[in-house]
């Protein structure tokens, strides 16, 4: 009776389709991607000349900012000694101040093609907020240093 209830040992069984769906779908949307099927403009060809030139004009900008920023790194580091001199801490400020301001007029002079133009706006908003940053952090640490009597 038993064996008459238990099925054969390898009977079919009935599996689910969603592991070959998800499969699918990754398929295809890693063949639009690779090969820019579907997923491109239509009918609009990019110069990749004009890209070249972009970058090629914005990379200096891109590695003097890198610079900038390993300037900030050492003062911020060498903070505690910098504090007992406020005007070397104020002049050391001011000029990675000045030097953000120099890399975003730099930038805003920059025309970018038509298909990097979202990438060159994040560029300008980057180089945006690290000027109104370094400039309220000079300003707001000179001014608590110049509120405080160190003596």
């Amino acid at each position: 009776m038993y064996a008459q209830m238990r099925g054969p040992k390898f009977s079919r069984r009935r599996r689910n389709p969603a592991p070959a769906i998800v499969a699918a779908i990754i398929v295809l949307i890693l063949g639009c991607w690779v090969f820019n099927l579907t997923c491109g403009k239509r009918g609009k060809e990019v110069s990749t000349s004009a890209i070249t030139e972009y970058v090629n004009r914005v990379r200096p900008i891109i590695d003097t900012s890198t610079s900038v920023g390993l300037s900030w790194n050492a003062v911020r580091s060498s903070l505690p000694q910098l504090v007992a001199n406020p005007d070397g801490l104020n002049q050391q400020l001011t000029g990675i101040e000045q030097s953000c301001l120099d890399l975003l007029e730099q930038a805003k002079g920059i025309a970018a093609p038509e298909s990097l133009s979202d990438a060159h706006v994040a560029l300008l908003i980057c180089l945006e907020q690290r000027y109104r940053g370094s400039k309220t952090y000079r300003t707001d640490l000179v001014n608590s240093l110049n509120a405080v009597d160190l003596d």
